[in-house]
């Protein structure tokens, strides 16, 4: 098992590989990713107060629950 990893590690790895390339697409999704979750977010805020909003118009007079 230790031959195994010390084999792999002796590997060379070249340059031209796309590591990099990869690096930067995963930076890109976790940036869409947290897009996305803030637009949701405020999407779900705003759904949030018009609820309560309904509730106030249509809770009766006299009510105080």
């Amino acid at each position: 098992m230790t031959a195994a990893i010390a084999t792999l590690a002796a590997l060379p790895i070249a340059a031209d590989t796309g590591g990099g390339y990869v690096a930067a697409a995963y930076a890109v999704f976790v940036a869409l990713l947290l897009v996305y979750i803030g637009i949701m977010a405020a999407k779900l805020v705003r759904l949030q107060r018009g609820l309560g909003d309904l509730q106030e118009r249509t809770r009766k007079p006299g009510d105080d629950a």
